[in-house]
């Protein structure tokens, strides 16, 4: 019988056990394979030299080929990434504060990857929701949350912070334009002052003022005109 897919070695550095695992997982879902006895015979004999000889250690005084599949992949598990501490995870995960410059879909998927250890449960979302009202480091984004009318789920105040940044960065994007096409005005404006104006006497007023090259041209013809 065909067997879809491959499973090659496990080689430390290129992927992690746990990916392995999945890996392995998967192999036996696409095959329907489902006897205890025969997924660990296949992780034994194509997890590789190296592995194997790790899995033989580990399993001491027992023997491996007794020991059931899922305790195996755990002696590994164990081993490459042994659980960190839960108190020790809280820590890092409530003193993560937004950098400066770090959009918030960026800041709440490192939030996101420091709760893998950290066993929230049911709070999970409350958690989320308090570390990113409390560490977002904006205050337009901060006072737009705490304006909300409670109880506010992390999803919803998600979608806030997000919308809340866009605007901001679209105001941004649209004050550089108009900031922009003004200064090119303004910078005309001075070059040709600075260049080309000459100080006149004024028909209307009797006084002197400075006109430019277009100035005197557009008052000459009205001149002309006037007295033609």
């Amino acid at each position: 019988m065909a067997t879809f897919g491959t499973i090659g070695e496990f080689l430390k550095g290129n992927e992690d056990w746990l990916e392995y695992e999945e890996r392995l997982g998967h192999f036996f879902c696409a095959n329907g394979i489902t006897e205890e006895a025969k997924k660990r015979s296949i992780l034994l004999s194509m997890c590789g030299a190296k592995t194997y000889k790790l899995i033989r250690n580990l399993a001491v005084p027992q023997k491996q080929g007794y020991i059931p599949y899922d305790e195996l992949v755990k002696l590994v598990g164990n081993h490459y990434n042994p659980k960190p501490s839960v108190i020790v995870q809280w820590c890092k995960f409530h003193s993560r504060f937004r950098k400066p410059g770090q959009s918030v879909a960026s800041f709440v998927a490192k939030l996101r990857q420091l709760l893998e250890h950290c066993d929230f449960g049911a709070v999970l979302d409350d958690m989320l929701y308090d570390r990113l009202v409390c560490s977002i480091n904006n205050d337009g984004i901060q006072r737009r949350l705490l304006g909300e009318t409670p109880p506010l789920t992390f999803k919803k105040a998600l979608e806030i912070a997000q919308g809340t940044e866009m605007a901001a960065n679209n105001a941004k994007d649209t004050q550089k334009g108009h900031g922009g096409s003004q200064s090119a005005a303004v910078h005309q404006v001075k070059r040709e002052t600075g260049k080309q104006a000459k100080r006149v006497e004024c028909f209307r007023c009797g006084g002197t003022h400075y006109w430019t090259n277009t100035e005197g041209k557009i008052l000459a013809r009205r001149m002309w005109k006037l007295f033609s």
